[in-house]
Formats: C-alpha cells, structure tokens, sequence
C-alpha cells in the first residue's frame, strides 16, 4: 500500500461578526447607538478569554477607556461587552480589539477589530411641518422630526397646541394616539 499525504492550511483566528444592538456589522462612523448599548463580537475559533481582556478597550474622545463587563458563552466564541455607566449623548467613542487577542489553541488574530460610533444625539426637536409660523394648510397631521429616537408615550402630555385647535362641532381637539415613524 501506498503512503497517503495531504496537506492542509489552518486559519488565523478571526472575527466572524461583530453588533451593537440589532446592527450586524455596523459602518465605521455608524451615528445613532443607544446610549444602552451592549456590543457583541462573535470568533471564527474558542477563544482565550484572558488576551481577548487585555486586547479589548472602549474609549471617550479624551482617550478614557470606558469599565466594561465581559459574558462568554459557554464555548468562549461569543462575548457580550457592556460599559458599566451609560453612553454620553452624542458622543464619539472607538471600539478596539487588537490582534493580540490569542485563541484558546493559540494563534493571534488575524486583524485587529476597530470600529468607531457615535451614539444617539441629546433629544431635540429639528423640524417640524406645518414649520414654526407657517399658515396650516388644511393638512390632517402634525409632524415632529427628532434628533434622536424617542419614547412616544413620553410625549403626548407634553405636546400643547396654542390656540386649541377645534373640531367641526367645537370642541377642542385631543390626540389619543401618537404614530412613530422610523426612516
């Protein structure tokens, strides 16, 4: 019988994806993470948790490296990052993982992770229509556009209009239900 030979090459460890709340691989620069945010990054390979520690930073825009929780799943592929305090509004912030993040078998990655956000703005309000002064035209809605995402039932006891509008019968009109509208 023949001897049998066969080659093979094996993978560097490396990132399979990475998310921040429902954002699967997010742009560098993404704009609009919550301020609640926890971040995932999922490996290709079991991984050493300890490096991965070592390895991994999130910082402000003055260079502070923001207190972190760490979960693994049980086969250390998949670990879950929450900054302990919530995210300032708008604000930049850099997630790094640097290629010396080693596999369980050992190996370091094979690039580093780096991606940049900045989280939601501060709650304002950029527009309106009808816009601020102008005539009503007879248009059936009101729309407020928000810097950031909002809580809608945060709001209807917080929106007056001056004078009340009327009804055809005179009374004056109430809005029992708030629509969102996400673009």
């Amino acid at each position: 019988a023949e001897d049998y030979t066969w080659q093979f090459t094996t993978v560097y460890p490396s990132v399979d994806f990475y998310q921040a709340g429902d954002l699967v691989n997010p742009p560098d620069g993404q704009s609009g993470i919550p301020l609640d945010s926890s971040f995932t990054i999922s490996f290709r390979q079991a991984m050493d948790t300890a490096s991965v520690s070592k390895a991994l930073t999130l910082s402000a825009p003055d260079g502070s490296q923001l207190a972190l929780d760490l979960e693994w799943n049980k086969d250390t592929t998949t670990l879950v990052i929450k900054p302990h305090e919530r995210l300032a509004y708008g604000t930049y912030y850099h997630l790094l993982l640097t290629d010396t993040a080693q596999a369980a078998s050992g190996g370091a990655l094979d690039k580093p992770l780096s991606w940049s956000f900045t989280s939601v703005s501060y709650p304002e309000i950029i527009g309106t229509s009808p816009a601020s002064g102008e005539a009503y035209s007879g248009m059936r809605q009101f729309i407020i556009q928000f810097a950031s995402p909002m809580r809608i039932n945060t709001l209807a006891d917080k929106v007056t209009f001056a004078p009340p509008q009327s009804t055809a019968t005179g009374s004056s009109a109430t809005r029992s239900a708030w629509r969102a509208r996400t673009s």
